[in-house]
């Protein structure tokens, strides 16, 4: 949901295995609240430093706008948390799409990733049809 005031607010529903992948809110802090479950979360400061662990019922974290996070249900039972963002339009961008899946040179993806030219052809062509799907170019 979307507001007049400038915040979106969003239940998450996340069953057993389901795993949030790596991406950005470039307009938004995020605020995540559990209220059922257990949820393995983590995000990458400008540091390139990792804080990730398990956060339980009742508990908070808190991403600053554009840093990369995730969230990941372990397998211990359903999850249920709120988020909140600060922007009425926080946008979302994958991390792995947004480099693999836009028809950024493979030269450069190689030299980014330190992956030889075999790699790094094999993951784009699995993931230009998930970015061109996040896009909106391809309907199910």
């Amino acid at each position: 949901m979307s507001t007049w005031q400038g915040v979106s607010c969003n239940r998450l529903d996340v069953v057993e295995g389901v795993f949030i992948p790596p991406h950005t809110h470039p307009r938004a802090s995020e605020f995540i609240y559990i209220t059922q479950g257990r949820l393995y979360i983590g995000f990458i400061n400008i540091a390139n430093r990792v804080f990730a662990r398990v956060y339980a019922i009742g508990e908070v974290i808190i991403f600053p706008r554009g840093l990369i996070h995730w969230q990941f249900n372990i397998g211990e039972g359903p999850v249920s948390a709120f988020a909140v963002l600060n922007s009425k339009k926080p946008e979302f961008q994958t991390i792995a799409p947004s480099m693999l899946g836009s028809g950024v040179m493979e030269e450069v993806l190689q030299k980014a990733f330190w992956l030889d030219a075999w790699t790094v052809n094999r993951l784009v062509e699995e993931f230009v049809p998930i970015a061109e799907f996040i896009r909106g170019t391809v309907r199910l």
